[in-house]
Formats: structure tokens, sequence, C-alpha cells
């Protein structure tokens, strides 16, 4: 319980300071009127952009979760290491932390969409690696997870950036903006992934010949490395494959639009300043 509050209280601080030191950049100076929030979404539903990103976040996030809830079954019956769990995560986090502190540069470097690219092809070819040549021995395991984590941590540290793009992509084709339709649409992508990932993994242990509390055959060994590494790989190259060619919406494309709704009197950005209070 102790543990529970300090966390709860940290998780309070954090979200606290992230609403004081955030300040929109796109002002939409449209006035709300009643019914828009029907033509938001039937305005959404046909951006070409928005079906794309959720595509491509049902197969990514769908693989990681994926991993997440497969991972006790292979640390215990593959590796033989059912307390595993714990340290994986505390790696998973070491990953993590550099790719937040890398990812500003990376986006300036080679914008959103390369960098969500990279990441996700990144990570699927670490699992593959690990797959084919080291995910069966405990320490190799360990450290090509800890790469394949980073490069999936690039990728999701840009993913809500798109949902930013979609709504001015929307705005700019339709006319209206609503970023509450627009990111409550995106966060049931988020959960229809995971709700996929959710289901696979029963599944898959029922496919793979699983017994519980016994020692499993090597049929069903091979079979968990297929559903821990090389399922969420394929399902991150079909990601890739589907947001690299057709995810228009670049970071010079972007830009272009939103000049383009400033011009229409539609949109302007706000100045930036430092809280005082």
């Amino acid at each position: 319980p102790a543990t529970v509050a300090i966390f709860a209280v940290l998780g309070i601080l954090c979200h606290i300071i992230t609403y004081k030191e955030t300040e929109e950049r796109f002002i939409s100076k449209k006035e709300r009127v009643k019914g828009d929030g029907k033509k938001a979404l039937s305005y959404l539903f046909k951006t070409g952009p928005f079906w794309v990103l959720s595509a491509y976040t049902i197969l990514s996030i769908g693989g990681m979760f994926l991993k997440i809830g497969f991972q006790l079954y292979y640390f215990e019956y593959a590796l033989g290491q059912d307390t595993l769990v714990s340290f994986v995560s505390i790696l998973n986090m070491v990953a993590l932390l550099p790719a937040l502190f890398l990812s500003s540069k990376l986006v300036a470097m080679f914008g959103k969409k390369n960098l969500a690219v990279l990441g996700t092809g990144g990570f699927a070819i670490f699992e593959f690696v690990n797959y084919f040549f080291t995910g069966d021995q405990m320490t190799t395991f360990l450290i090509v997870n800890l790469f394949s984590y980073f490069f999936l941590s690039l990728a999701n540290t840009v993913a809500f950036a798109f949902v930013a793009d979609v709504m001015e992509y929307t705005q700019w084709k339709f006319g209206l903006r609503s970023e509450g339709i627009t990111y409550s649409a995106y966060s049931f992508v988020r959960k229809i992934a995971q709700g996929f990932a959710g289901f696979l993994p029963g599944a898959a242990l029922t496919a793979i010949g699983y017994v519980a509390n016994q020692q499993q055959t090597a049929e069903t060994l091979s079979g968990m490395a297929t559903v821990y590494f090389l399922v969420p790989a394929v399902m991150s190259i079909a990601a890739v494959l589907i947001f690299g060619p057709f995810y228009k919406l670049t970071d010079k494309r972007h830009a272009e639009i939103t000049q383009e709704l400033q011009e229409r009197g539609e949109l302007y950005v706000e100045k930036r300043h430092k809280h005082t209070s």
C-alpha cells in the first residue's frame, strides 16, 4: 500500500507539472455550434491518415502488448526463470530513458514519421534476432531485448504526435476542428489493439499445446518462441509496410497545412511564454 501511495502522489505531481508547463500552440478561432461533435466524427471517418494511423497502431501496439501478455509463459517454461518479469521491466525502463532524451533530436533530424518507421522496424529486427539466434539463452536474450525496447520506445514517443497532425488535416479538409473526438477515437483504437493482444495469448497457448504446470514439449516451447518473438516482429513489419508508404502527413506537409489554415483565418499560433506563477 505504501508503494502504491508513493507512486500515486508522484503521478499526480507529474500531471500537475505537465499541465502547468503545457501551452497550446495551434488555436482554432471558429466558435462551436450544436452538432459539431457528430459532424467531426463523420469527418474523421472520412480522413485517410486516421485510418492509416489506426492500422499502424493496432499492429504495432498490438504486438507490444502481445509480448507483455505472453512474457511470463516464455520466461517460466522456455528460460526457466519465472521471476524474470520484474527484472525485464526494469531493463525496459533503462531502454526507455535514452529513447526519451534522444527522440526530440531524432525528430528534428529525420521527422516524426521516419522516426516511427525506424523505431518500429528496429524493434522488429531485434525480435527476429532473438527468435532465430539469441532468445533461448537468458543473457543474450536480455541484451538483445534491451535494444529491441529502445527502438520500440522511440516509436512510442512520437505516437500521439500523429494524432495532432490528423486533427489539423481534418480541419484543413473539412473545416471543423475537434480535439476531443480525434483523441477519443484514437484512444479507442489503442484499446482495440490492447484487447486484440489480450485475446491472442490464450488462443495461442491452446494452439501450441500448452499444458499448465507441466514440462512442455519441444513443439510447445518452439511455439512459445514464435508467439513471443516472431508474431510481434511480423506485426511490426506489417505496420511499417502500411505506415511508410500510405501515411502522407510528413512534418513538411503538416507545416504546409497549418500555414494554410492560418492564412484562411481558421487557426493561429499562440506565442509561447514561460509561466510566472
